[in-house]
């Protein structure tokens, strides 16, 4: 069976190898009086009686949409728009889904559609795509990639839509679902990005990297003054009181989270997902928590992104949906079971993996206590200066507190001086031994592209931060927990002025 839509409004059918064609005019097929540019015919892969028609009629100031389909080799037709806009949709090309019978793209001049029941109804696929003429659409089969081609504004890649498969009435009915996630494949990222070289080369970004999990949420979880404004009407407003906009205020927006766990069942990270309507898609890039809010926390991090911790194991492990609004947690979809894999794991056998992922895991531990130290560290000075302006300040203080600030700020900066170097020694040139951070850093990210085991310099640079962290860690418990409150406290006897971290004490007499 071949084939052939021609300019002139023409569909050409032979059913022996081109020996007897048959021809059929699309003014007939359509029912208008002037022939119909075919853009685009489709034999069916999957019935040998079926084929696609797809029509273009712009030139002739047409803008309607023109798609037919026969399952009788052509002998008869039927439309196939439902739920392309009627007016101004022109079409021009369709793909088949080389799994799924029933699940189509067809490519349009204002975007792409897709239907999951054959044809019967189109829905419009806006996720990420912007409003473009689609020319051309190919199946990659392997990667369950979708090509399209536009017009004037480069390809886009519609990457693994091997979850259309499942979509159907009963599941759209359900409050969330996991989609199947194909194994992910482990790799140390070369994230490097080729100089500029104008016209003459061009690089786009690759895919997600890590596990990529599709889900779908059937309604978003509203907040309560998005429901408020939601019911109320011009006809009938709703006039909130008080309390209810101070529930509002106080109201913790709602989120939706995807829990990765080992298959143990421990809990590996947890991501914050979409709270939309509709499916959805993140990447986990197969790592453990970053070591601290700053660089695990918000934006790209805080979905999956940059700022996380060590590759975790090769092996089996779990996703599961879960919803969390007033402080409930209720999940939704899952477990879905899914598999982290490596290439060439002859290379580096699995109790050297092991070995690796436990170092890179106890040098991330050093270096998140080193990190929240620093931070303390860092803090407690702003304390100090605060201290030293209050009792100058304040007339009942006893002048000798000034030499207990001055000895705990020299306390502290030795402390620094352990933690994180001096940095006035590096500016002008002289060489100065490395710090505790500056050891650990260097180890931790040292190792984490690595996919060999640690080496013996690493193991020392990690031993020698260790020990050093150790004899600093009980300094600074000592200087922040027992001495600085003790010089505060005196401070707030004399009635000094505020200092940050210092609560009143207040009387309200008889």
């Amino acid at each position: 069976l071949i084939v052939v839509g021609t300019d002139d409004g023409l569909i050409q059918i032979t059913e022996d190898g081109g020996g007897e064609w048959r021809q059929l005019k699309s003014e007939d097929l359509l029912g208008i009086d002037q022939p119909v540019y075919v853009a685009d015919v489709v034999t069916s892969r999957h019935d040998a009686d079926r084929m696609w028609a797809v029509f273009n009629n712009h030139k002739n100031n047409d803008f309607k949409p023109y798609l037919l389909r026969s399952d009788d080799r052509g002998q008869s037709w039927t439309k196939m728009v439902e739920g392309v806009p009627e007016e101004n949709s022109p079409l021009w090309t369709l793909v088949e889904d080389h799994v799924d019978s029933d699940l189509l793209f067809l490519g349009g001049e204002y975007g792409l559609f897709f239907s999951i029941d054959g044809g019967t109804k189109w829905i419009a696929h806006k996720s990420g795509l912007p409003t473009i003429a689609v020319r051309d659409l190919a199946v990659q089969e392997r990667e369950n990639d979708l090509a399209l081609a536009t017009f004037g504004r480069s390809f886009y890649i519609l990457d693994d839509y091997a979850p259309l498969r499942e979509v159907s009435e009963p599941l759209l009915e359900e409050e969330g679902h996991i989609f199947p996630v194909r194994d992910a494949l482990m790799f140390v990222e070369d994230r490097r990005r080729a100089g500029s070289s104008g016209d003459a080369f061009f690089s786009a970004d690759n895919p997600p990297y890590g596990a990529i999990i599709t889900y779908y949420i059937k309604d978003a979880v509203k907040t309560k003054r998005a429901m408020r404004k939601e019911a109320s009407t011009k006809e009938e407003p709703i006039e909130p009181t008080r309390e209810q906009l101070r529930e509002e205020e106080r109201e913790i927006a709602p989120a939706v989270y995807l829990t990765v766990r080992d298959a143990q069942g421990n809990v590996v990270r947890r991501l914050e997902g979409a709270n939309r309507k509709g499916v959805h898609r993140i990447a986990w890039d197969l790592r453990d928590p970053g070591i601290s809010l700053e660089t695990s926390g918000g934006g790209r991090g805080r979905r999956g992104g940059g700022g996380s911790g060590p590759l975790v194991m090769p092996g089996d492990y779990t996703v599961t949906l879960s919803r969390l609004a007033e402080g409930q947690w209720t999940d939704l979809a899952g477990p879905v079971s899914f598999r982290v894999r490596v290439e060439g794991e002859v290379t580096l056998p699995a109790g050297d993996r092991q070995e690796l992922v436990d170092f890179q895991r106890q040098t991330y531990e050093l270096m998140r206590a080193v990190s929240s130290a620093l931070r303390v560290a860092n803090a407690s000075q702003e304390r100090l200066e605060q201290i030293r302006a209050a009792i100058l300040q304040t007339p009942r203080a006893d002048t000798q507190w000034l030499a207990e600030q001055a000895v705990l700020k020299e306390r502290l900066q030795d402390i620094l001086l352990e933690l994180r170097g001096d940095p006035d020694i590096g500016d002008v040139g002289l060489p100065s031994p490395p710090s505790i951070n500056n050891r650990v850093s260097s180890v931790a990210f040292g190792s984490r592209f690595s996919t060999s085991a640690p080496t013996q310099t690493q193991r020392d640079q990690y031993g020698i931060a260790a020990q050093a962290f150790g004899e600093v860690l009980p300094q600074l418990r000592q200087l922040v927990e027992v001495d600085l409150p003790a010089l505060e406290e005196k401070l707030t006897q004399a009635g000094a002025p505020y200092t940050p971290g210092r609560l009143p004490e207040w009387n309200p007499g008889p």
